[in-house]
């Protein structure tokens, strides 16, 4: 099981501190948070990059990065949104692509309250952009990871179908899915859906529970999400890629990270 951690667990402490910890509760790999106070690549230069990428091989961790998203909107209607969105982006994939990242994950956009629901506008701004981000990734040989984000109706990526479309239309072996199981079940649709309908094309599940009512970032078991059952589907189309845990425990990281870890090896095992 390739588990993992997202340093934005320890948004309380510096990127070495938290790579420092996650190392020390024996994961072997870490989803990189690529926002301030962790890797926000405007505080980062090359060599600050290349210090990282150092102390990541000393600490034998392996990574993914999530690029910036608070704030930012790929599918904005306001142009200067737009372009700083993409820029930032770019921006991280660089970062990335020096870090020899496994999975780029990245965010779409929702729909602008004045667009004409049969336009799609919405959607073909996010198209431009990740037609821009996807050309930098398939150039530097990185997967990126097409997270199920933001939740509502309004969301480009609101259901497992709308995401496969968008893989679909694409067509790209460096565009995947990474499907936040906590979204999903803000959306109002089973985890285990996602798995079965993209399930040759998701490379990195985030982890984190909820009762269906906000972003809670929860331990898995508990709130109201079936990890049971998503474990039962994730052994059964023989998933071998990342997953990766993005709880928010602050006052006891350390103990939350340890104590899902555990949950989620009897889960694997059974």
């Amino acid at each position: 099981m390739k588990l993992g951690v997202s340093s934005s667990v320890f948004l309380h402490r510096d990127i070495n501190q938290a790579l420092n910890i996650i190392s020390n509760l024996d994961f072997s790999y870490v989803e990189l948070w690529g926002e301030p106070p962790h890797l926000w690549i405007r505080y980062f230069d090359k060599k600050e990059i290349i210090k990282l990428k150092k102390l990541l091989e000393k600490l034998k961790l392996k990574n993914s990065y999530h690029a910036p998203s608070h704030g930012l909107d790929l599918s904005s209607v306001n142009p200067g949104i737009w372009e700083e969105s993409l820029r930032q982006h770019l921006e991280a994939i660089k970062a990335a692509s020096i870090l020899n990242s496994e999975v780029f994950v990245i965010h779409s956009g929702s729909y602008y309250t004045g667009d004409r629901p049969e336009s799609e506008s919405g959607k073909d701004r996010f198209y431009r952009a990740l037609e821009a981000i996807l050309k930098e990734a398939e150039k530097r040989k990185i997967k990126i990871g097409l997270e199920n984000y933001p939740v509502g109706n309004n969301s480009i990526l609101s259901s497992a179908d709308k995401l496969k479309t968008v893989l679909e239309d694409f067509s790209s072996k460096y565009l995947r899915a990474t499907l936040d199981v906590g979204h999903a079940y803000l959306n109002g649709e089973d985890p285990v859906d996602y798995l079965n309908i993209l399930r040759n094309e998701i490379i990195n599940i985030h982890l984190s529970d909820n009762f269906g009512k906000g972003d809670l970032h929860l331990k898995p078991g508990e709130g109201d999400i079936s990890f049971p059952a998503i474990f039962k589907a994730i052994r059964e189309i023989e998933y071998s890629e990342l997953m990766t845990l993005e709880i928010w425990e602050p006052e006891s990281p350390e103990k939350a990270i340890a104590e899902s870890r555990k949950y989620l090896i009897n889960l694997c095992c059974q």
